[in-house]
């Protein structure tokens, strides 16, 4: 699928929503799979999520440190604290948050992903 095709796709069903209708399940399927199984969306996906919270993908040490930051850091726009997240960075710091309410973490030195120096 190309990405062009994937945005109409992402527009019809975002319209669907927006209007207070169930959205097609063959159209939500195809949408799912352009994302699984597609590495053009995957990459169009992530590069957009960097461009919106401002990631410079080439300072961070593995696409999987980049792939979970961006996770926490776009449902952080929406809620004040991301309970879901399992990395945070903090002023170049980079730990594991505790879920307790608060936005305390356990500094980490390495990456949990790739082993490097952090």
């Amino acid at each position: 699928m190309k990405v062009k095709k994937y945005l109409a796709l992402n527009q019809k069903i975002n319209s669907t929503l927006i209007q207070g209708k169930k959205a097609n399940q063959k159209l939500l399927s195809q949408y799912e799979m352009a994302h699984e199984y597609y590495s053009e969306i995957q990459n169009w996906n992530q590069s957009r999520n960097e461009n919106q919270l401002h990631l410079d993908i080439n300072s961070y040490c593995c696409l999987e440190m980049v792939y979970h930051l961006i996770e926490e850091k776009s449902n952080l726009v929406i809620e004040e604290i991301n309970y879901d997240s399992i990395i945070t960075e903090k002023d170049k710091d980079f730990g594991i948050p505790i879920h307790d309410g608060g936005s305390s973490y356990i500094k980490i030195k390495y990456c949990p992903w790739c082993g490097k120096k952090l």
